[in-house]
């Protein structure tokens, strides 16, 4: 009988990855009660961590070395640390001045954000680690401009071929290049060829579906063999009426739409896992409460807001996050 694959899903969201980051701080403290090992990390318990943007950069953090070991690469960061590192530096990535604000109209004639402090952030946090340097496997999404498909970074391609390897820092940056939000991402894999890549969330802002089939064709596994817990960045419902949507032209359907594809491909993600493996699959859809639905709003006081919203959840689904420990403890 082959063994279960557990498989652990990080939507995008943008600074809304905090909540999920709070989520996973209580399972890890849940998996090192439950194991008696206080240096547990949510890494041990997965064979494969999937995420697209602010998910994508979660995942990363997960696989990698924590901060006082890594020179050892003997232990993980820990979901703590790496909620605490979206905290400290949220401000910093999602900061623009008056002047950009004037000059772009805010986003409308160029980019919201400069990718400098970010990129920054990112080569400070993971230096010069690559693909093959994480500790599990991966599925990480982004999209490639330059030929109109779709893009998965995976530690086993990085491993069989250079030209899949890339610099995690290069990685962040690709599937969190969110359109309007920030500059699509050039980079350069170990095999020298440049690539032009935009956030994974533009098709897969929930990666679950994404790394069922990853599994499922490298191991050649079938349905009843995966166990799935998927978590979101909290949920935005989007309400329109005849009355309002009759009038709207194509400026003014932009921002529904996008609401509309980012939401239907959620629900409809969700549906088809529930359809094909039922109680093998665990998602946790978090309230946002008190915190802004916008992606971009790293203000202190909804900093401090998502991690309550993040806190609130935990409880709220408590039943599940032990039904969660109780799965992947093999």
């Amino acid at each position: 009988m082959a063994k279960i694959k557990r498989i652990l899903s990080i939507d995008g969201g943008g600074i809304r990855g905090i909540i999920p980051a709070r989520i996973l701080v209580s399972l890890e403290e849940k998996l090192q009660i439950a194991s008696k090992n206080p240096n547990a990390r949510i890494a041990d318990y997965f064979d494969l961590i999937a995420g697209t943007s602010t998910g994508g950069i979660l995942t990363c953090l997960y696989l990698t070395p924590d901060e006082r070991h890594f020179l050892q690469h003997d232990i993980c960061r820990s979901a703590k640390s790496s909620l605490d590192l979206y905290l400290k530096y949220g401000g910093d990535i999602f900061e623009s001045n008056i002047l950009d604000k004037i000059e772009n109209v805010d986003g409308l004639l160029s980019t919201k954000y400069s990718e400098k402090a970010f990129e920054r952030i990112l080569l400070d946090k993971f230096k010069d680690l690559s693909l093959i340097s994480l500790f599990k496997e991966c599925l990480i999404t982004s999209y490639n401009i330059n030929e109109d498909c779709t893009n998965f970074f995976t530690k086993k391609d990085a491993l069989m071929n250079p030209d899949y390897n890339y610099l995690l820092r290069d990685v962040c940056r690709a599937t969190s290049a969110a359109p309007t939000y920030f500059k699509p991402a050039l980079i350069k894999s170990f095999a020298g060829n440049e690539r032009t890549l935009i956030d994974g969330g533009v098709y897969a802002a929930n990666p679950t579906m994404c790394a069922l089939t990853e599994v499922a064709s490298e191991f050649a596994l079938g349905l009843t063999d995966v166990f799935i817990f998927s978590i979101g960045t909290g949920s935005v419902k989007s309400f329109y009426n005849y009355g309002s949507s009759k009038h709207w032209g194509e400026l003014a359907w932009i921002q529904p739409l996008i609401n509309i594809m980012l939401d239907g491909s959620n629900i409809l993600v969700d549906y088809q896992l529930k359809q094909l493996i039922g109680n093998k699959y665990i998602r946790i859809n978090p309230e946002l409460n008190t915190a802004s639905q916008n992606m971009d709003d790293a203000s202190e006081i909804n900093l401090q807001n998502l991690v309550q919203a993040g806190e609130l959840n935990a409880k709220a689904f408590d039943n599940e996050l032990n039904e969660v420990v109780k799965r992947i403890i093999i």
